[in-house]
């Protein structure tokens, strides 16, 4: 089976069913990582390539609300850099952001051969010169001085599902709370 990018243009066309049939197949051994596209708005010719961890695309299936709405607004919205309030989208971790630092760290240290193995794999899809063993080096550097990231949509509670991105490319870990 041919794999592709989940878009918002397949969104809006026919809603989360083939999306969340990837999930679904992909955590039954039957298909690839699920991974989405989306705009990077700090670059307007460029797109973004995001997926989750294994725990987050299980509370995708499970109809969790908040994962389901952050990665609706991932789609929408994409990459808007660093956050000025009052814009939805995927946006850089601010240094006041001390809690939702330290908790997007304490989950990708937990989660590091996961997040290693994703990075590698969105690298290897997008990248036709990336060999994937020889990514390891580099990402491990990457993961050492992460650049952390959050969606951000409306949720007066401050949670937020929060990530780590390394050059385009966005690995989400887990949900946080400012």
């Amino acid at each position: 089976m041919k794999e592709y990018y989940h878009t918002l243009e397949e969104y809006t066309s026919v809603g989360l069913g083939p999306y969340l049939e990837h999930c679904n197949d992909f955590l039954k051994g039957k298909r690839t990582i699920p991974v989405s596209r989306a705009p990077n708005l700090q670059k307007n010719d460029q797109l973004i390539s995001f997926t989750f961890t294994e725990d987050l695309i299980r509370r995708i299936l499970q109809e969790n609300e908040k994962v389901i709405k952050s990665y609706v607004t991932a789609l929408r919205y994409g990459f808007r850099g660093i956050s000025h309030g009052g814009k939805n989208g995927i946006f850089l971790q601010r240094r006041s952001d001390k809690q939702l630092s330290k908790k997007t760290m304490f989950f990708i240290e937990k989660k590091q051969e996961e997040v290693m193995d994703r990075l590698a794999f969105l690298m290897t899809i997008t990248d036709s010169h990336a060999d994937g063993p020889e990514l390891f080096p580099t990402i491990s550097e990457w993961l050492s001085k992460p650049t952390l990231v959050k969606i951000v949509h409306h949720d007066p509670s401050g949670n937020r599902v929060v990530g780590i991105m390394v050059k385009n490319f966005f690995v989400f870990v887990g949900v946080a709370k400012y």
